[in-house]
């Protein structure tokens, strides 16, 4: 029955997808020379979250203690994480932020499009260079009223060991 709840999921989120993207790409085409914080495409991608979340008919979501974000403050939001789903379900908060990526999901055909589409902060957890550039993006971003998002649990292993990763010095 797992897999069979799996499938839906999957199903539905590629189908979605496929429908959805073409939009957000016309739309952040459309917006990029005016919305220099690509807040409109976070918006719309918390909004396709929220709609995908609800089009997926095993879930219900119950969202508890969202109204203790005060709205105007800024936050760095910490969670942790252990499926991509987490990403969507966070969404559903409907708060202002940039997330924090690792460098490697850039590559993930959609999610790294989405990425960049919204200009979120990327860092290369490797590189000193790289963790100091994200600090000082994030930073600024405090600094304009957009929160941070970050899940930093690292990178997990197959034999349950912490995985370390090495440095580019």
């Amino acid at each position: 029955m797992d897999i069979f709840k799996s499938l839906i999921v999957w199903i539905i989120g590629l189908c979605f997808i496929v429908i959805m993207f073409p939009l957000t790409f016309i739309i952040w085409l459309m917006v990029l020379p005016f919305d220099r914080e690509r807040v409109v495409i976070h918006w719309l991608l918390v909004y396709q979250g929220l709609t995908l979340s609800r089009l997926i008919p095993i879930w219900k979501i119950d969202i508890d203690g969202r109204e203790k974000g005060v709205r105007e403050t800024t936050y760095v939001i910490i969670s942790n994480h252990q499926s991509i789903l987490d990403i969507l379900l966070v969404n559903c908060l409907r708060y202002k932020f940039k997330w924090i990526s690792k460098i490697e999901n850039i590559k993930v055909p959609v999610l790294g499009w989405y990425l960049k589409m919204a200009d979120y902060i990327t860092v290369n957890r490797g590189n000193e260079e790289s963790k100091a550039e994200m600090l000082e993006k994030s930073y600024r971003c405090l600094k304009r009223g957009i929160s941070i998002m970050i899940f930093p649990e690292g990178t997990r292993s197959l034999d349950k060991e912490p995985k370390l990763i090495p440095d580019d010095t």
